[in-house]
């Protein structure tokens, strides 16, 4: 399969108007606990820094174990910032999946996984290197 096609198979539909009433009106449950890697964490490590997503951040640091101490200095120093979500689009659920291992920002609520585009540097979200980092991915499986 061919990237072009990959693409049209992953990403369904703008509905950045339909997540922003489902945030706004939700009443029954603590709506940020739908919302994976909404914030992210700037971990300096000696041979760059790397930004992670909140979600994996706390999922690394919980695998570091108390016994683990040569990572956990890097991880204590990380910088928090939240994220701008410029749009939210329509994914399957597989893909809402993939795009939070790699530390994107997705919103998940009714059976829904919505991806949360916060880089307006690309055109449009087909040429993210997330979408291309999960093709990438599914290649070698």
């Amino acid at each position: 399969m061919e990237f072009a096609e990959f693409v049209k198979c992953c990403v369904l539909h703008e509905q950045t108007e339909v997540v922003r009433i489902l945030i706004e009106n939700e009443k029954t449950i603590d709506i940020q606990e739908c919302i994976y890697n909404s914030e992210a964490y700037i971990v300096k490590f000696p041979d760059g820094e790397v930004s992670i997503g909140s979600t994996v951040f706390c999922r690394n640091v919980d695998n570091l174990g108390y016994n683990n101490r040569e990572n956990h200095e890097y991880y204590e120093k990380a910088e928090y910032y939240s994220r701008t979500i410029c749009s939210w689009w329509l994914v399957p659920y597989w893909l809402g999946k993939k795009l939070i291992d790699i530390n994107e920002p997705v919103f998940r609520h009714y059976g829904c996984s919505w991806w949360g585009i916060c880089n307006l540097q690309y055109v449009g979200w087909f040429n993210s290197k997330a979408l291309q980092a999960v093709y990438k991915e599914l290649q070698h499986t």
